[in-house]
């Protein structure tokens, strides 16, 4: 790695910086030697030079297929780490205290509102993007997200401004946890939570720390799962709770496989490596808010003064720029949703 008081970076290290379409105008300026952007990548006994794709005319391109759209952070369904992360606020505003009141949106759910407001939150717990929020009564509230639900923690005396709906809210004393559009909400006796169609078809939890990569390489070598195509494998989350759409894109980067091989296909060292990943990206983002991305060129590009939506993930949103690893360029592809590909690291076929 190459840097300097100006924060210079190799692009291999981290790649260019600033949307495919932007313009001189818009380069940062901790980074303006990253343009035009050549990458020399070693391979098969030769050197090659690759360029990045020639930045659009428009500052925003319309055209869906075009490689070269500027990066986008849709609001996506949240993956088991940021569910994690949000358990973790709401544990911290409400557990083991006195509660004012637990509300619910819904009518089918207003007859447990007294008893649980008569009680204490003992624990918030989550298995993949589902919330387990336990009472000392006895009974624990499911919750899911979906795409749309939100968390939002503050004073219990003021709600916050938002048009979201409120669907369930535990006031505390001083703090109140207030979840927002989301739908999927229950209320079960402890002792039916396990066996709840909607947490027993899930798989062992990413982030528990039961979940082995050992664990995972053996699911992965499994007859039920063997056979799956990579790509749809990791959104279903009766193999592994808890990963969505940008950890399936970085993990198969990482292990360098296509998202339309097999399991049974690969060799030994490969599932080895793909189930390490699958164990480690997800705590990766947790412990880190949502980032995937190697620590130690996250920590340069931090230097440089890149953004944090733009050092975030090793493919993920990523097309139209180098890879971190060989400098080839990033591809999209659609698997039902988008997955984000290097077609060097990651062939389809291989000889």
């Amino acid at each position: 790695m190459v840097s300097s008081a100006r924060g210079q970076l190799d692009p291999r290290d981290v790649g260019d910086p600033r949307p495919a379409h932007a313009g001189r105008h818009d380069q940062h300026p901790a980074l303006v030697a990253l343009a035009p952007l050549a990458l020399e990548a070693k391979g098969a006994g030769r050197r090659r030079v690759v360029h990045a794709p020639a930045a659009c005319s428009r500052r925003v391109c319309g055209a869906t297929t075009c490689r070269n759209r500027p990066l986008r952070y849709p609001v996506g369904m949240p993956e088991g780490p940021e569910i994690r992360r949000a358990a973790d606020r709401v544990a911290h505003a409400v557990v083991d205290q006195p509660l004012q009141a637990v509300t619910f949106a819904f009518e089918r759910l207003a007859e447990y509102q007294e008893v649980l407001s008569a009680s204490r939150v003992l624990a918030v717990d989550t298995h993949g993007k589902a919330m387990l929020t336990r009472f000392s009564c006895g009974l624990t509230v499911y919750s899911h997200n979906q795409l749309y639900g939100r968390w939002m923690v503050g004073a219990a005396d003021r709600e916050p401004a938002t048009r979201r709906s409120l669907r369930f809210a535990i006031v505390a004393q001083r703090r109140a946890a207030r979840l927002y559009s989301a739908s999927e909400i229950a209320v079960l006796p402890d002792e039916d939570v396990e066996l709840d169609p909607r947490i027993a078809r899930l798989g062992p939890d990413a982030l528990h720390e039961s979940t082995t990569a050992k664990l995972v390489a053996a699911r992965l070598r499994s007859r039920e799962f063997s056979g799956r195509q990579l790509g749809a494998l990791l959104l279903d989350q009766g193999f592994v709770a808890g990963l969505g759409n940008y950890l399936r894109s970085d993990i198969l980067h990482r292990s360098k496989v296509h998202p339309r091989r097999h399991p049974r296909d690969l060799a030994p060292a490969k599932i080895r490596a793909l189930a390490r990943n699958i164990v480690e990206l997800p705590r990766r983002s947790y412990e880190t808010g949502g980032i995937t991305n190697e620590p130690r060129r996250v920590e340069a590009m931090r230097k440089a003064g890149v953004s944090r939506r733009e050092l975030r993930h090793l493919a993920f949103h990523r097309a139209g720029r180098p890879c971190y690893a060989c400098g080839d360029v990033i591809e999209r592809i659609e698997l039902s949703r988008a997955v984000f590909v290097c077609p060097s690291c990651q062939p389809e076929v291989t000889a």
